[in-house]
């Protein structure tokens, strides 16, 4: 897969929201927007993206939310992208009744979607604190919860957001183009950042094993220190010369990105 262009299937975009009735109108203006211009492109009608607002109030709300989008990818072939627009902390997402979402638990949940969607699963956060679900919750046992995903690593202001997302989803549902909405899109927010699941696997595989070989004293890590010499980490070609690891990563890869 060409890491610079993302082949996807989407046929539903779902907002989801817990905030509060004074800030829920900044997803609403955006779902609007989005649901008024989907109705003129070029698409014939079977082919339109389809999308829905969902406000979750609860944790119970949230768990009905996870086992209904199940159904639907599994029974009616959907495939989503999710636009997660919550309050965001370190302990995860908080609802409207203050639960909160752990990261852990979202990420085991949209993980377990991604892979029924075949997948194809798309998240954009407008949510404080995405990259912890980005970057320190990663799961190597589990398959990634998405193929793209859209964060910030700072706090984004309100008009920001609004107008980042607006020129997004204008551009994303005339040409179905993740790559050039995005690029679009960033004219007006250089704070969002763009992250695929294969450069994500890369970047965190490739950083764990040349600390594990450089830190270890276990035999099996130690006998590859020879590769170390003169580098400060490993890339992916590093990792392709060493038989053992190579494998090891394809394994790895298999179960994370699903190929």
């Amino acid at each position: 897969m060409n890491k610079d262009k993302y082949d996807i299937y989407i046929s539903d975009v779902c907002f989801v929201t817990s905030l509060s009735k004074e800030e829920i109108n900044l997803p609403r203006r955006i779902y609007s927007d989005f649901e008024r211009n989907n109705r003129y492109t070029h698409y014939e009608e079977k082919e339109k993206l389809t999308f829905s607002f969902k406000e979750l109030n609860n944790f119970k709300d949230y768990t009905d939310f996870i086992t209904e989008c199940k159904y639907q990818i599994i029974n009616e072939n959907r495939a989503f992208l999710f636009h997660i627009e919550m309050h965001g902390s370190e302990k995860g997402l908080h609802l409207n009744n203050n639960e909160v979402i752990p990261w852990r638990d979202f990420y085991r949940d949209l993980s377990e979607l991604n892979k029924l969607s075949s997948f194809n699963q798309v998240i954009n956060f407008a949510t404080c604190y995405s990259f912890q679900f980005l970057e320190k919750n990663v799961d190597w046992e589990l398959p990634s919860p998405y193929q793209i995903c859209i964060y910030s690593k700072e706090e984004v202001p309100v008009q920001e957001i609004e107008d980042f997302y607006t020129s997004f989803y204008d551009n994303f549902i005339h040409n179905k183009d993740f790559n050039a909405a995005f690029q679009s899109a960033k004219n007006f927010n250089k704070r969002l950042r763009i992250m695929s699941s294969i450069n994500l696997f890369d970047s965190l595989y490739n950083k764990a094993i040349y600390l594990l070989i450089k830190e270890s004293e276990l035999p099996y890590f130690k006998q590859f220190k020879k590769y170390l010499k003169n580098k400060s980490f490993l890339n992916h070609n590093d990792i392709k010369k060493i038989p053992q690891l190579r494998k090891e990563k394809f394994e790895y890869r298999q179960k994370f990105l699903g190929y």
